[in-house]
């Protein structure tokens, strides 16, 4: 099995694995929380469009994999397979921390890595129009806990609006652009024909996943202020989705609506690292890509060798790549027409 997606899957894959990482890194899982966190989420915005015009260029260029492109695809295929086993930890914790009683990381991650490895085994297609249908879901489902919601919101609690100060909003705004990394990596799988003849780069969805995280980080911190400190990691978790300023009934659609969007974001990661391996490996499988990519992504997981700090490097790291790529990446001919 050849693995590849369709450009429109691909955005949608992309879309909604950027919102949800960009949100979980600057709300849970990176440094204290601040009230400029959505500032550093729109302000991340600024060097991932460059990057991704910069990326669609290289893909476009040529159909042919050079030796430049190949360190390429291994340093965005290590980057995002990295990212993708720091999510997938995130989500055995986050599992853990709702369960009744103790249950070993191990039966916790298991059941979210055979998920995944089936999406995948169904192709590029089926993971990103299953994105595509949860872009549509969430929006109705968000609707519904910001009504029931509104009248515990705080819109006091967003001053001072700068937070800790322009310094911390800066590395909040590196740290969101590392996180558009692995979704943006996506893009390399797009099927080789629609890459040869597309003519306007879809860059909009950069910009729109930015914008998406930056309000649903207002909402978070309407209802939940950030600390001069910061919290816990289980204390953040427990204010997003079992805030007891909540009704008790939303909690279950605020569940829903993380652990989905997780799922989404670690199938489109995990994705994307599968179809990066098989092009450097063309002899590989599919399906076995897929299994290398889950069982390392899992292992990596359960032994916490990825830390929180792995994103701030992985736009610097790729934005150097994409640029002596795109200096040495030889130019595709257009193809020529005769009647």
């Amino acid at each position: 099995m050849r693995l590849s997606i369709s450009r429109n899957a691909a955005f949608s894959a992309a879309f909604v694995a950027a919102v949800t990482r960009v949100f979980l890194n600057l709300s849970l899982d990176g440094d204290a929380p601040h009230n400029g966190i959505w500032i550093a989420a729109l302000l991340g915005a600024v060097p991932a469009i460059p990057y991704l015009l910069c990326l669609d260029a290289v893909r476009k260029s040529s159909t042919d994999v050079t030796p430049v492109r190949k360190a390429l695809m291994l340093i965005l295929l290590l980057i995002t397979a990295l990212d993708a086993a720091r999510v997938l930890s995130i989500f055995t914790r986050a599992s853990g921390y709702l369960a009744l009683e103790f249950v070993s990381p191990l039966w916790l991650t298991l059941p979210v890595a055979l998920a995944i490895l089936w999406c995948m085994w169904r192709n590029g297609d089926a993971v990103g129009y299953a994105a595509m249908l949860w872009t549509k879901v969430f929006p109705a489902l968000m609707l519904v806990v910001i009504l029931l919601q509104l009248r515990h919101y705080h819109a006091e609690w967003l001053r001072p609006l700068l937070g800790n100060g322009w310094r911390d909003i800066a590395r909040g705004g590196i740290r969101t652009s590392g996180c558009l990394v692995p979704a943006t990596a996506i893009m390399l799988a797009c099927n080789d024909r629609e890459a040869m003849y597309e003519r306007r780069p879809a860059i909009g969805w950069v910009a729109a996943a930015c914008l998406v995280a930056a309000l649903l980080l207002v909402l978070r911190l309407m209802m939940a202020p950030a600390g001069k400190y910061g919290l816990p990691w289980l204390s953040r978790l427990d204010a997003l989705l079992t805030n007891g300023r909540a009704p008790l009934y939303l909690q279950l659609p605020m569940i829903m609506a993380f652990f989905v969007s997780l799922f989404h974001l670690l199938a489109c990661e995990c994705f994307a690292a599968s179809a990066l391996l098989q092009r450097l490996i063309p002899a590989l499988n599919g399906h076995l890509c897929g299994s290398i990519v889950v069982i390392g992504s899992a292992f990596i997981a359960l032994n916490g060798f990825v830390g929180t700090r792995f994103v701030s490097l992985a736009f610097p790291i790729s934005a150097s790549a994409v640029a002596l790529t795109a200096m040495f990446q030889p130019k595709h001919k257009e193809p020529v027409y005769h009647a």
